[in-house]
């Protein structure tokens, strides 16, 4: 199975956040979904998962898509699955995320958490194996990459 997620990231000082979902089973998990037949390329799944996830209206959500063929993304394999991750500096010109009406998601809540501390462990026991690998190969290539510091 195919899935894609995608890391927004944003600065506050100089440690990154990450935007992430809290689940109705107190999980964490990075915006995305699961890669389906009638998507017809990985943006297009991006594209759909924010829409279903998110109050963020029709323009951004194309402004963010358009964003992913230039960005960073990382490819994770987990036991059968594969996550393509996109790494995204959350821009002021995007709409702020909310949260869908608990009746028509899964997710709860969504918030930013400095990724130093997902890494640390602060939050295992809120991931998912995968989403915990994700952050920490994130983490990495921006530590890498980029001027980063921890919390």
């Amino acid at each position: 199975m195919k899935y894609i997620r995608i890391a927004f990231l944003r600065e506050s000082g100089k440690t990154p956040k990450v935007l992430v979902q809290k689940l109705f089973n107190n999980k964490l998990m990075l915006p995305g979904g699961m890669y389906e037949k009638e998507d017809f390329h990985i943006f297009r799944t991006a594209s759909r998962e924010l829409l279903e996830e998110t109050h963020i209206d029709q323009k951004t959500i194309e402004q963010i898509t358009l964003s992913l063929c230039c960005s960073k993304r990382l490819v994770l394999k987990w036991e059968n699955n594969v996550d393509t991750v996109f790494l995204l500096p959350w821009l002021p010109t995007y709409k702020k995320i909310q949260k869908r009406n608990k009746k028509d998601s899964e997710i709860i809540d969504m918030f930013w958490i400095p990724l130093p501390a997902l890494v640390a462990g602060e939050y295992d026991q809120f991931l998912y194996d995968n989403i915990k690998k994700a952050c920490v190969e994130i983490y990495t290539w921006l530590t890498i990459h980029c001027t980063v510091r921890g919390g």
